[in-house]
């Protein structure tokens, strides 16, 4: 099966959710006062205290909230339905359908996502989802001043594969392992997008 532009984007955009989720599950509950100011200042978020930020964390109204990450996935997965197999759109579509705002639930629903995903998509479906959780690694390193040279290695690796493709153009990933920091990548991810048709 030929996989459009469209659904490339949205296994991409739910990749990025993925694991911005998982993050702040990992994150989540913020115990102490400094966690939490970290946190705040390296996503550009107003600085709460530890009981303000655990409780916007499960705030739908809050764009950056668990349950606002959540309904992104939901609508992701609502738009790939023509290129998941029925059984498969069906068992996720269940599983998020009945998801409480619980922080618990949330977090053991992605992890839960992850297999099913990788086990039904094509191997270019499998590349935008990787591609996906990747970027935003990347990203989630370079906030929190983490060593993402690992992850540039399993970008390359990806990277390589995309070269397959006649509208991929390397020069704004080259750029970024020349200069590895916010701006670069957010250049790179908005050719990358803008190259499958996307903002």
């Amino acid at each position: 099966m030929i996989l459009l532009t469209s659904n490339a984007q949205h296994l991409y955009w739910l990749g990025r959710y993925l694991t911005r989720i998982r993050f702040f599950c990992q994150q989540y509950p913020f115990t102490e006062q400094s966690a939490a100011k970290r946190f705040t200042d390296s996503f550009g978020l107003p600085t709460q205290n530890v009981v303000d930020l655990n409780f916007a964390l499960l705030d739908p109204q809050q764009s950056y909230s668990l349950v606002a990450q959540l309904s992104s996935i939901k609508d992701n997965i609502d738009e790939l339905r023509g290129v998941l197999a029925t059984e498969t759109y069906a068992k996720l579509n269940r599983f998020l359908r009945a998801m409480n705002q619980q922080s618990s639930e949330i977090c053991s629903l992605i992890e839960d996502c992850y297999p099913i995903l990788q086990e039904n998509l094509t191997q270019d479906g499998v590349l935008f989802l990787q591609l996906g959780q990747l970027i935003e690694l990347l990203d989630i390193g370079l906030r929190f001043n983490q060593d993402i040279a690992p992850i540039i290695t399993q970008m390359q690796q990806q990277e390589e594969t995309l070269s397959i493709y006649a509208w991929y153009n390397p020069i704004a990933w080259q750029q970024f392992k020349t200069q590895p920091n916010l701006t670069a990548l957010y250049q790179f991810h908005h050719e990358f997008l803008q190259a499958i048709g996307g903002d």
